[in-house]
């Protein structure tokens, strides 16, 4: 953008934002959580945290752990909310669930009523939710806070004199998070507490089908390893999964079948085992109402004194040779010793601060640089590992999630490339979307617009990281006929990429513009192409941007075909929607199989789109035909 274009496109923004947080949200944003923010000696922030004042919220306060190995399978995630509850699952949110997990959203946003975690403490008659849980008693805890930061999730409250404190992290490198325990005796006498802890598996076969889960569910008790295993035997299961919880100190009693844990009959506000004080030590065959881990302990704890216990909850593999023997490396690495959790807790944080502390800003605007420095870096993270939380992720999501993550996750960024160009096909188009998982669908409507992303990563990568070898690594093809990948035959990523641009350059059936498909980015258009003649202004823009960031990479290699091949797409394709797509005052966003204008003037409604009109500016494609001021007049009238 030039720097007329850049000044005049600053005025307009400060007339419609306010720097931080609006005044009027301030109070209510003060009253539900405060930052909590560290600074080096230079003042700029290194460090945040969230901290949940209050259990009764308006919505649940989701907090998201999860791997942070750069590998493109095996990403354990676990969602925690201000209340313990939430769900963990294993390479994908919707199609990995390892606890329950039942809230169908396109995106987590609610716990469902059995996505819940187990914290119960009981003694004599007396029992109580170890973390307070809203319209239940809150106001018999003391000293609540949650406190949500990169990588971990710490809950405190005092009830009946007893503070309880959990700490949560998900490892690196294994699909697993550990829970901390603490339970500090404030009282002046010694204190017997029964302490039940666990969570509702949620192993479903996927994808779904017709068929009773119950039948292949199976518990398995190692009392050796201090551990309880859940298996879903079912064969057709694309996803396997199975599910453990591993204790460091021996646990008193167990449960895995829900009816003997929860009881059956009425509504108890407590599961009958804590009701009874005491665990039926139920195997889980087969169970009527799903599967629980659930382990109690016997906590004997002096006049003022501490008692500390640590356990994992992950994801193991099915082959019970194997299982044990990555049990055992699992206890040996975290339990085997009291300093041994920490240890992977410190790599956790080694982690996350060398992850933003590559590039920090310090501005007025404090809400910015937190958000910058920190929180982006944070939810990019996760979203790059798990694109959208669905079950299938799309071509262009995985594009555009990884270049967010290229300054501080580059090398997850260069093992996902070669994984997702390989859902392209020999011709240079890409399917919508591709499952992680062998034997299930893919998504293989063809959105024009999914190799379009190619260069803009692939530039930004390079640019950044200076790792040009990256443009070597060759890798397969997807074929619509077999609906596998092939590896023979296999091409370069810069190959591949140049594909993309090929396939959008001589797929231009009307008015010089590029065919939509099925569709494009705007999914609301996903119709103007049935006839096959349908034409996107906007990916038009977008085919002129990707040629430009296909540059850099066309130069740094010197090739000269290329070269003269980009500068003929940006020159065609920027005639051809300076001649065509120009409306009187700015862009048409697209024109259907007949050759109407969409987001037209002639249009009843939805006459002007933004995004075909904001991309004229930054992609030159205004400038040359000299309508910088009408595009910037228009984007400012329509605000």
């Amino acid at each position: 953008m030039n720097k007329d274009i850049g000044n005049k496109f600053r005025q307009w923004a400060r007339k419609n934002k306010e720097y931080g947080v609006p005044k009027e949200f301030k109070p209510g944003q003060s009253g539900y959580a405060d930052f909590v923010d560290s600074k080096d000696n230079g003042g700029f922030i290194k460090k945040s945290e969230v901290k949940v004042k209050k259990v009764d919220l308006p919505r649940p306060w989701l907090h998201l752990l999860a791997s942070n190995h750069p590998r493109t399978r095996g990403m354990y995630g676990a969602f925690w909310d201000q209340t313990g509850k939430g769900f963990s699952c294993i390479d994908s949110a919707l199609a990995g669930p390892v606890t329950s997990h039942k809230d169908p959203s396109y995106v987590p946003t609610a716990p469902g009523p059995r996505d819940v975690r187990y914290f119960y403490l009981k003694e004599g008659n007396n029992k109580w939710f170890m973390i307070p849980q809203e319209g239940r008693n809150e106001k018999a805890y003391k000293n609540y806070s949650c406190i949500m930061s990169p990588g971990k999730i710490k809950y405190e409250s005092i009830n009946r004199e007893i503070k309880s404190s959990l700490k949560v992290f998900v490892s690196n490198d294994d699909p697993l998070e550990a829970w901390q325990l603490e339970f500090e005796n404030l009282s002046g006498r010694g204190r017997k507490l029964d302490f039940f802890c666990g969570v509702s598996w949620g192993l479903e076969s996927w994808p779904s089908y017709y068929f009773d889960p119950r039948v292949v569910s199976q518990g398995k008790i190692d009392k050796k390893l201090n551990a309880l295993v859940a298996i879903n035997g079912d064969q057709n299961n694309k996803h396997p999964r199975t599910g453990f919880m591993m204790s460091d100190i021996p646990f008193s009693g167990y449960d895995m079948s829900r009816e003997e844990f929860e009881g059956g009959g009425h509504f108890h506000e407590f599961p009958q085992t804590v009701i009874d004080g005491k665990c039926t030590n139920s195997d889980g065959t087969q169970p009527y109402e799903g599967l629980v881990g659930i382990m109690q302990f016997s906590l004997s704890i002096p006049a003022k004194g501490k008692k500390k216990l640590t356990i994992l909850v992950g994801n193991t593999v099915a082959d019970e040779k194997k299982r044990l023997n990555q049990l055992k490396t699992f206890r040996s690495k975290y339990l085997k010793n009291k300093n041994q959790v920490e240890i992977q807790e410190n790599l956790v944080d080694k982690t996350w601060q060398d992850m933003v502390s590559g590039i920090t800003v310090k501005t007025p605007d404090e809400e910015f640089n937190r958000f910058f420095n920190v929180w982006i870096k944070y939810q990019m993270k996760n979203a790059s590992r798990f694109t959208r939380c669905l079950d299938a992720v799309g071509y262009r999501d995985v594009l555009q999630d990884t270049m967010a993550a290229v300054e501080f996750d580059p090398q997850f960024v260069r093992n996902q490339l070669p994984e997702t160009l390989s859902y392209q096909m020999r011709d240079g188009r890409a399917i919508r979307q591709f499952s992680r998982f062998a034997g299930a669908k893919h998504d293989e409507r063809i959105y024009m617009d999914s190799p379009v992303w190619i260069p803009d990563l692939l530039a930004t990568y390079v640019l950044e990281t200076k790792d040009e070898k990256v443009l070597d690594i060759k890798t397969g093809f997807y074929n619509l006929e077999t609906k596998q990948r092939e590896f023979n035959n296999q091409a370069t990523i810069y190959e591949h990429a140049m594909l993309g641009i090929k396939s959008l350059y001589f797929n231009r059936p009307q008015k010089g513009l590029c065919q939509v498909g099925h569709g494009d980015w705007n999914d609301a258009i996903d119709t103007i192409g049935k006839g096959r003649k349908g034409v996107s202004v906007w990916l038009s823009m977008a085919l002129v941007y990707a040629a430009q960031r296909m540059m850099i990479l066309a130069e740094i290699r010197k090739d000269k075909k290329g070269i003269a091949f980009l500068n003929k797409v940006i020159n065609d394709v920027t005639n051809a929607i300076n001649k065509n797509a120009w409306d009187g005052d700015y862009y048409a966003y697209a024109f259907n199989d007949k050759g109407v204008p969409v987001g037209s003037k002639k249009c009843k409604e939805g006459t002007f789109q933004l995004n075909v009109n904001s991309w004229s500016l930054f992609n030159g494609v205004a400038q040359k035909a000299g309508r910088v001021k009408k595009v910037l007049s228009a984007i400012e009238t329509s605000s």
